[in-house]
């Protein structure tokens, strides 16, 4: 299944609906038109139904980020159309077990206001925007914590959203002049999460996309 907003969204009312167009693999084509609010409570159903899957000390996270909605609208480079798509789009590669879960299809279902179509429209979205946020870096604050002292080191790296794991902890350790053995992000319960690898990253960077905060 694709899934992907196909007008701008400039309301900031957070039950205004946008239109989503879906389009699963039996062929069938759906506009459907939901809010900020519905996101963000299939959101929370999912990590409610899956929290193995919402990432831990023992295994890594499947489910994206979804961004605060004051983060979306004031996200410097992507509009809310852009950040929202890419968060949707992540859903529909998730695993079955998710896919096919009561939250997942009660929000896909489609709805009395909802329009059935035969017809694709291809997203503005797509190639050329891809490309582009492929060659860009992005600002990432690192904080290195010293349990010794009490004392935090804190520094603003630049790197590629597709750099690699191994490749993260080469530009680390080169920058503070130390050795480090793990990564940590915040999770949506400001809890420290450890990144267990180049998925991890990946995820932390595709959907996340507005607060890179590591720890280290």
């Amino acid at each position: 299944m694709t899934a992907c907003i196909t007008e701008e969204i400039i309301s900031r009312n957070t039950q205004n609906t946008f239109p989503i167009e879906i389009t699963k693999i039996d062929g069938t084509v759906a506009v459907l038109y939901r809010s900020y609010n519905d996101i963000c409570q299939l959101h929370n159903a999912l990590m409610e139904c899956f929290p193995e899957d919402t990432g831990s000390n023992n295994k890594e996270r499947i489910l994206p980020f979804l961004p605060s909605h004051d983060a979306i609208f004031n996200h410097p480079k992507k509009s809310p159309r852009h950040i929202l798509s890419s968060y949707l789009q992540l859903l529909t590669q998730l695993p079955n077990d998710i896919q096919f879960s009561y939250p997942f299809e009660q929000f896909f279902t489609v709805r009395k206001d909802d329009i059935l179509s035969s017809i694709y429209v291809v997203s503005e979205l797509s190639f050329f925007e891809a490309e582009k946020e492929q060659r860009e870096t992005v600002k990432v604050k690192v904080i290195v914590e010293n349990k010794e002292s009490d004392m935090d080191e804190i520094n603003i790296i630049r790197v590629s959203p597709k750099i690699d794991y191994f490749g993260l902890f080469d530009i680390l350790e080169e920058r503070f002049q130390s050795t480090f053995t793990n990564i940590y992000y915040c999770n949506e319960s400001n809890e420290k999460v450890k990144v267990f690898g180049d998925h991890d990253l990946k995820l932390f960077f595709k959907s996340n996309s507005l607060s890179y905060v590591l720890y280290a």
